[in-house]
């Protein structure tokens, strides 16, 4: 399993929240991230001292989500 590529993109499949985060690291300038722990708790964690930036990129990424579900 040497040649495995990693899908970046948005998709409606499955995949491991590690991978995920992994993937992402050196590569932003700011973050949020909305998930679920293990025991079924929410988790929000953001690097952005800004609300309104925090809410503006939620609402670009709730509009990515709903484009690409039209696609």
């Amino acid at each position: 399993m040497g040649n495995v590529v990693k899908l970046q993109t948005i998709t409606f499949a499955e995949l491991n929240p590690d991978d995920i985060l992994e993937a992402a690291v050196g590569k932003l300038e700011r973050v949020t991230i909305i998930g679920r722990t293990k025991d079924g708790e929410e988790y929000v964690a953001f690097s952005d001292p800004e609300s309104g930036v925090v809410v503006w990129d939620l609402e670009r990424a709730k509009h990515l989500i709903i484009s690409a579900a039209d696609e």
